[in-house]
């Protein structure tokens, strides 16, 4: 019987070395909703002339692994991958009996008149990630916060922090699963892609995979999509299972962009029914990746990164004109955004500065329509800077239930 879609199992582990399987894999599902992994072959037709007239050979010159994995954003799933994809390294927040905490609510500021611990020395806390605070008498000053500006002894919050209490005296402490902001560390994955409906399980092994782009995609009444292109080096066939228990996915819930997204926000400000209703946010994270051939090798020799850039789309509907405006004075902005499932666990994306940059002009395209605005937006780096320590152009957070 032909294999079926349905019974085909993909699993990842990083490679230590890259286009190196592990020695002994310990491998980890990946649930997908598509792939396209595939092995490129390139041939060319032998040139010598036959007195018969024949063709005396295809000639094999290169082969490259590419291709990706789709799949619906669930809380925990893709935590790999996206650091991979930011080319940064997780840093967990967990500051704990952090002494003489004070709230000033108009200003949203958070000082920590001891000594220890800071709120920055050692990078705990970066401008545009999330922190859950606690440790405050009122609770409107506890829980889930976006930071604007961190210095060792202040913190500001984001401008839609606008239920602070003033507040001073508090043992506090600061937590956070984890954040990251794109950074230059190249990693490489050994994809393994099993059939597994076969009389004999086939396999299908990708070496020296590198993420190449990375698109979230957030569109109402869809769910969430979080979706990887990869360049490799090579594929190979085999019949043999490297880890016949690899760790099981993510059980956490697929989340929608109309059940489990919160407020979009520019410059902190909350976009909303009372101004501007938001119909989509697409990004693309575009690693800028290479893979030439080199001598004596038919795979990929090696593969490096370019730039680290980040596009996209905001599609909103048409209400007024402050963001068309935006887009005619080429006027920087910051964008954050989140989205959190049923038991509580959140992911936020901040791009500190971007700049609308085409398709900004609201058109009547026909009756009995609405006048969707569909901004392209281009992102640039925010950088360091007195309360700004860390030069940045996208900052992901999480945030445990």
């Amino acid at each position: 019987m032909p294999g079926e879609t349905n019974r085909v199992s993909v699993q990842f582990e990083r490679e230590a070395t890259f286009n190196t399987i592990p020695g002994s894999p310990d491998m980890t599902t990946k649930e997908v909703v598509s792939e396209s992994l595939t092995h490129n072959k390139t041939t060319t037709r032998s040139q010598r002339i036959r007195s018969d007239a024949q063709v005396p050979d295809w000639i094999e010159t290169a082969v490259q692994a590419t291709g990706g994995l789709n799949d619906e954003l669930s809380y925990a799933a893709h935590d790999d991958f996206i650091e991979s994809s930011m080319r940064g390294t997780y840093a967990a927040t967990a500051l704990t009996g952090i002494p003489g905490g004070i709230m000033t609510a108009a200003t949203r500021r958070i000082d920590n008149t001891g000594t220890s611990p800071s709120f920055n020395t050692t990078g705990n806390i970066v401008a545009g990630q999330a922190i859950n605070i606690s440790g405050f008498s009122n609770a409107a000053n506890n829980g889930i916060k976006m930071v604007k500006t961190v210095t060792d002894s202040e913190i500001i919050l984001a401008e839609e922090e606008t239920d602070l209490v003033n507040e001073s005296g508090a043992t506090l402490a600061v937590a956070t699963a984890k954040r990251v902001i794109n950074g230059t560390t190249a990693r490489s994955y050994y994809i393994q892609k099993e059939q597994t409906d076969t009389a004999a399980n086939s396999f299908q092994r990708f070496t020296g995979m590198r993420i190449n782009s990375w698109n979230l995609n957030f569109a109402a009444g869809a769910t969430i999509e979080s979706n990887y292109d990869f360049m490799g080096s090579t594929m190979a066939t085999s019949g043999t299972d490297l880890d016949a228990s690899p760790t099981a996915a993510s059980s956490n819930t697929v989340m929608s962009a109309s059940a489990n997204a919160g407020a979009v926000r520019l410059d902190g400000v909350k976009l909303s029914a009372s101004s501007v209703q938001v119909q989509s946010v697409n990004l693309t994270v575009n690693n800028s990746m290479r893979g030439p051939s080199v001598i004596g090798q038919k795979g990929a020799g090696f593969i490096n990164a370019g730039s680290f850039e980040v596009t996209g789309t905001l599609g909103i509907f048409y209400s007024r004109l402050d963001e068309v405006s935006d887009f005619v004075n080429h006027t920087t902005r910051r964008l954050h955004y989140n989205a959190q499932d049923a038991a509580g666990n959140a992911i936020f994306v901040t791009l500190p500065a971007f700049y609308f940059l085409s398709d900004g002009t609201p058109q009547a395209g026909g009756i009995d329509d609405d006048i969707l605005v569909n901004f392209n937006i281009g992102c640039k780096l925010q950088a360091a800077a007195t309360g700004i320590p860390s030069s940045s152009t996208m900052c992901v957070s999480m945030i445990d239930a």
